[in-house]
C-alpha cells in the first residue's frame, strides 16, 4: 500500500488506525512464517543443526558462538532461541582447561620469587620476606 501513498493517509481514507494497520501486518507475517517452506526451522530441527555443531566443534561453543555458527550456516536465529534450546537439551560448552595458561606453566610463585630476590638483597640467609627478623638472634 505504501509504494504510491503514505501509509498514514491510505488509513485515513479507509478510516482505519495506523496501528490497526501495522498489527494487521505483523499477523500476517506470523502466519507466513509458520508456514512450510517460510524459512523458520522447527525447534526439532534447529536442535538437530545445534547439536551436528556441537559434536563437529567439540563441544567448545556455548550460546553464543552457537548462534554465529547457525547464522553462518544461513538460519536466522535468535540467541535467546538458542539459549533456550541449548539450557532444556543440556547441550553444554566443556569447561576450559587451564593447562596451557600462563599459571600452569609458570615455575615460581610469587612468594617464591619474593623470597629469591630477598636472598639476593640480604645475602641469603634463606628468610622470606614476611617473616619476622627477632634483632637480637633469639627465636
Amino acid at each position: 500500500m505504501k509504494a504510491c501513498w503514505p501509509v498514514s493517509l491510505s488509513c485515513e481514507v479507509l478510516e482505519v488506525s495506523v496501528s490497526g494497520y501495522f498489527e494487521h501486518q505483523r499477523r500476517q507475517q506470523r502466519r507466513r512464517a509458520s508456514q512450510p517452506g517460510s524459512g523458520r526451522v522447527s525447534d526439532e530441527a534447529l536442535l538437530a543443526h545445534m547439536r551436528a555443531i556441537h559434536a563437529e566443534v567439540r563441544q567448545e561453543y556455548g550460546w553464543p558462538r552457537m548462534t554465529k555458527e547457525l547464522c553462518a550456516r544461513g538460519h536466522r536465529v535468535s540467541k535467546d532461541r538458542v539459549r533456550r534450546l541449548m539450557q532444556q537439551h543440556g547441550i553444554k560448552a566443556r569447561g576450559r582447561s587451564l593447562s596451557g595458561s600462563l599459571g600452569a606453566r609458570h615455575s615460581m610463585t610469587t612468594r617464591s620469587m619474593y623470597a629469591y630476590e630477598q636472598e639476593d638483597d640480604e645475602g641469603g640467609d634463606g628468610r622470606v620476606g614476611g617473616d619476622a627478623v627477632d634483632p637480637q638472634g633469639a627465636h
